[in-house]
């Protein structure tokens, strides 16, 4: 009986000392999650290269796969509070030519462009936009900025629009294999890639008129935000990937800088640099904010 009482009170006091532990983890992580007080005087800082999701997730497993990305919605809304934020005195965007979809680059940029209405600072830095491919749509939001710096060492894949479509219609025959879809129209295009060995005139027509309008959005939004003719536009797209030198001569960069003089120029007033999600999560609601209900169908359609 002796043994079997110390057992048990060993057994309790390893629970209890965990019990004590757990919970002096609890009230540390408490304390040290606290959040500071925001700076009275900051300058967001919008790092584009952690990507931008549609709608965040209270799920832990989502929040890994999301890998520290923005919410749209939080972007675009504390965009929208600093612009009458007296403590907020500029925005600055870090952007290295990662992808960035024409549907979240559209709302971004209209974001950037209702911020700049406040007469505040926007500036946009990059070390490199594209690094000799791609980078149309990131260079579309970057455009929205008053000001973009550019690395010297650096350059801008403003290339335009492209589509392709595999077909694997040759593939199922040599393997004996034959595809049946329904489509509805011949507009329907999708099952294409699996009957058929090439684009059908109605699929050719609607890629080309979806590149087409993009084309168009892209040539006239940073004619009129670079102060350029949609011509001149057209001309450097036909020219690029250009070098950090020849796209600001062209009119797209404003200045060939590295980050530690972009970020000196933008905090040499005392201004302190915050994360923009930091300042979503930590910023107090607006006195009298409408609330709305969004309710977010995401997929494939």
């Amino acid at each position: 009986m002796r043994v079997l009482g110390r057992i048990i009170l060993v057994v309790l006091a390893v629970v209890g000392s965990f019990t004590l532990l757990i919970a002096g983890l609890g009230v540390w992580t408490a304390v040290k999650e606290r959040p500071d007080p925001l700076p009275k005087q900051m300058v967001l800082m919008l790092d584009l290269n952690s990507g931008i999701v549609e709608s965040g997730s209270d799920s832990p497993f989502a929040k890994l796969e999301m890998n520290n990305a923005y919410v749209l919605k939080d972007v675009v809304q504390a965009l929208d509070k600093a612009s009458r934020d007296p403590r907020v005195a500029a925005v600055v965007a870090r952007f290295d030519g990662g992808h960035l979809g024409m549907a979240k680059a559209q709302e971004l940029r209209d974001a950037v462009l209702a911020f700049r209405k406040s007469g505040k600072r926007a500036v946009l830095f990059s070390s490199s936009m594209g690094e000799s491919s791609a980078a149309t749509v990131g260079y579309y939001t970057a455009s929205a900025f008053q000001e973009i710096w550019l690395q010297p060492s650096g350059d801008v894949g403003l290339t335009g629009f492209m589509a392709e479509s595999p077909f694997f219609r040759e593939a199922l025959d040599f393997i004996g294999v034959k595809p049946e879809f329904g489509a509805r129209y011949e507009y329907k295009s999708a099952i294409e890639t699996f009957t058929s060995k090439q684009f059908s005139n109605e699929a050719r027509q609607s890629l080309e008129k979806l590149l087409g309008a993009w084309t168009a959005q892209v040539v006239n939004g940073i004619a009129e935000a670079r102060g350029l003719k949609p011509e001149q536009v057209q001309a450097l797209i036909d020219r690029s990937p250009l070098l950090a030198q020849e796209a600001r001569d062209g009119g797209l960069v404003d200045r060939l800088a590295y980050w530690d003089e972009a970020e000196k120029s933008l905090t040499d007033g005392g201004a302190k640099l915050v994360d923009i999600a930091d300042y979503a999560a930590r910023s107090p609601e607006e006195p009298g904010t409408l609330k709305v209900a969004l309710i977010y169908g995401v997929g494939a359609v």
